[in-house]
């Protein structure tokens, strides 16, 4: 054989072994999409197991955005025009009127605030600061405050807001943080980490912020955030003025620091759009029955309606 002739004969043998490897290989793939195709039509267990994890996976995702829906659902007649109850609670624990009067009147039971959020759940809209400033108000708003951060918070408040799935603000005195019968550090933590805690500044140590000088003012609220920024990595955007007091230094501070938020003990129906930085509140005390506290509410906004003195300040 001729070196050419050779040559051909062995391209061409090559290409033979190269079309074989293809055919061969292309067989094997075949039949592998055959035998899957096989063993899914004939097993009906692996068919449902399959469907189960394709209906599963966005009703996890759903779980994750059931309060947010749950929330939304209820808001109706959405206006930053419309007025929000802002609710004062201090304590959440039983305590002798006969023991500690002063206590009794900062406290609610355990009791009672459950029997309390189960009939606004039902009969108002829960709703936080941030729907508040953005003025997503709906009609019979109500916002959920505590002041001073006591341990009762996590032990008897968070389990009943959980429940319901209710957003609350609460005020931490950061010289108190891991005190006895206060929240420690971790705790706070853990509340941020919650999509229904909002943590605001209850100063440091509680002065009567309107005789303190401007220095005194800005230690008391700077340090405060920056005490509580540390603990959760958060931004603190909202302030409860100890025993309510404050002055014209104080919003201006506020406003340095870019809070959002500050609230009074002045009673009344907030607004967003009048003054973010003395909105009152709605106190709730021991001595006030759930019967109470629905005429309470009721006489306030039935007030804003007709332009009444409880329509806020």
């Amino acid at each position: 054989m001729k070196i050419g002739e050779r040559g051909a004969f062995l391209q061409m043998k090559d290409e033979n072994i190269l079309q074989g490897c293809v055919i061969f290989f292309s067989g094997i793939l075949s039949c592998s999409i055959l035998l899957i195709i096989f063993l899914i039509w004939f097993n009906p267990q692996y068919v449902k197991n399959t469907a189960q994890k394709a209906r599963e996976a966005p009703v996890e995702i759903l779980k994750q955005l059931t309060f947010v829906r749950e929330r939304g659902n209820n808001f109706q007649n959405i206006n930053e025009k419309n007025p929000a109850a802002i609710l004062m609670y201090h304590y959440v624990r039983n305590v002798d009127k006969n023991i500690d009067p002063t206590g009794f009147s900062l406290s609610v039971s355990p009791t009672d605030f459950r029997a309390q959020i189960d009939y606004l759940s039902q009969n108002y809209n829960i709703i936080d600061f941030g729907d508040f400033t953005r003025g997503n108000i709906p009609d019979r708003a109500v916002i959920l405050t505590f002041d001073d951060g006591y341990q009762d918070f996590y032990d008897n408040v968070l389990p009943v807001l959980r429940e319901y799935k209710a957003p609350a603000t609460i005020y931490i005195i950061t010289e108190k943080i891991g005190q006895s019968g206060y929240l420690s550090a971790r705790e706070i933590l853990l509340l941020s980490k919650t999509n229904l805690i909002t943590i605001g500044s209850h100063t440091v140590s509680h002065p009567n912020l309107s005789t303190a000088n401007i220095s005194n003012q800005i230690r008391e609220i700077s340090e405060s955030r920056k005490t509580l920024e540390k603990i959760t990595g958060q931004k603190i955007e909202n302030v409860s003025f100890p025993s309510g007091k404050y002055n014209d230094e104080t919003w201006q501070i506020l406003k340095t620091y870019r809070f959002k938020t500050a609230v009074t003990i002045q009673e009344g129906l907030a607004y967003k759009t009048k003054n973010l930085f003395e909105l009152p509140r709605v106190r709730v005390s021991g001595s006030m029955s759930l019967d109470g506290l629905k005429q309470k509410l009721d006489d306030f906004f039935q007030n804003s309606q007709t332009g009444g003195s409880g329509a806020g300040v």
